[in-house]
């Protein structure tokens, strides 16, 4: 499960940790657990699957930001944990053993791997607001489209309508009268011609642009993937050391 869960700022913020902590330790489900962990207050939640055996989550900014990798029951035993003791912490799991810590040189160490997967998120974010923005032009495009193919279908049939009347009337001056309205259609017809090349081309540039935001995405999913396996090794070393250094309480 990847994603990430932000609510909205409401009063009695300040009461979050405890009130949804505990909250989510009474849910069953899991993803429940999560959603209630993040339903009040000013919060991004950065969750996703982690290697058997091995998990982390750390709460910093009053709780506010939780980077977690591991079990949805992994974000909630360390925000149970959090309950209990506030501030900013790294909780962990190596196998069945929990534990935690607040050193800061080791808070400041895991800190600068979040911050730049941070970055990529926000990355991430940006690329997808531009996508929704080209997804928005193309639906504008193709509604000018229909309606310019409107317009060219009412003049086709308007001179067929015209020229089929013309081979029914005897009276010389009303087919002069047909004939010149239907070259007055067919003009009407030409002048269509180059707002339907410039839609084209608006609808080509746009397709380039939909093919280089695709490769964008694209590229930043294999960073994506290469960056979070490149942390969790630095991750599990740096927490792997701080446990042989005593720089952790068991939890």
């Amino acid at each position: 499960m990847r994603g990430s869960i932000q609510g909205v700022a409401v009063a009695g913020a300040a009461l979050l940790l405890m009130g949804c902590a505990t909250a989510a330790l009474a849910c069953s489900d899991e993803k429940a657990a999560v959603a209630a962990i993040a339903s009040k207050g000013t919060m991004h939640i950065d969750q996703s699957d982690g290697p058997e055996g091995f998990a982390y989550a750390m709460v910093r900014q009053q709780g506010h930001w939780i980077y977690s990798r591991g079990e949805s029951r992994d974000l909630r035993l360390a925000m149970s944990e959090h309950e209990k003791h506030p501030g900013d912490m790294l909780w962990f799991r190596i196998g069945d053993k929990k534990y935690v810590t607040r050193n800061q040189e080791v808070l400041d160490a895991a800190l600068e791997a979040f911050n730049t997967q941070s970055e990529l998120t926000d990355e991430d974010d940006n690329l997808a607001e531009l996508q929704s923005q080209l997804t928005d032009e193309a639906a504008m495009l193709a509604d000018k489209s229909a309606a310019l193919n409107d317009r060219q279908a009412a003049f086709a049939d308007r001179i067929s309508d015209l020229a089929s009347r013309i081979s029914e009337v005897r009276d010389v001056n009303t087919r002069i009268r047909l004939q010149q309205r239907i070259q007055e259609l067919r003009a009407g017809l030409t002048d269509l011609i180059p707002m339907q090349q410039v839609l084209a081309s608006q609808q080509r540039l746009l397709a380039r642009r939909a093919t280089d935001l695709a490769a964008q995405r694209s590229k930043l999913e294999v960073s994506k993937v290469e960056f979070l396996e490149g942390v969790e090794e630095s991750i599990e070393a740096l927490l792997s050391d701080a446990v042989q250094n005593g720089q952790v309480e068991k939890d």
